[in-house]
């Protein structure tokens, strides 16, 4: 198992005994250490109790919102490529079986008006049933 730099520099801030003082006076011009170690004398300080809690609040908020945007992204890139691999099939299937969909292409060519006063009509409907629900509310 492959540990990182990051790891040990947290591992070896954590614990403090004399064997580890030797490998921390290694790395202390290495820039992530000096940052992780910036990091803990920070934490180490009593925090104020002062922080209102409209900045408390506001601050978990975007976190919350970052992390909602990161599982966002990763969902649509999901879905895209979903989407591809799903329209690559599809237009593989219709190619393959050609043969067999003339005859319905052609029979939705006969009834394409009927078919398109129908999705009219349901669309019509759909938006209607919205804007009389937008009313009820």
């Amino acid at each position: 198992m492959k540990v990182d730099k990051d790891t040990i520099i947290q591992k070896l801030l954590d614990e403090s005994n004399p064997e580890i003082e030797n490998t921390l006076l290694e790395m202390k011009d290495d820039p992530d250490f000096e940052a992780y170690n910036f990091l803990y004398d920070n934490l180490k300080q009593k925090m104020p109790q002062d922080l209102s809690y409209s900045f408390k609040s506001s601050v978990i908020r975007r976190i919350e919102i970052e992390k909602k945007q990161a599982d966002d992204t990763k969902f649509y890139w999901f879905f895209g490529i979903t989407f591809i691999i799903g329209v690559g099939v599809i237009a593989a299937m219709l190619y393959g079986l050609k043969d067999f969909f003339i005859p319905i292409l052609a029979i939705i060519a006969k009834f394409k008006g009927f078919i398109l006063i129908i999705i009219g009509a349901i669309l019509l409907s759909k938006t209607l049933d919205q804007r009389l629900n937008k009313k009820r509310i």
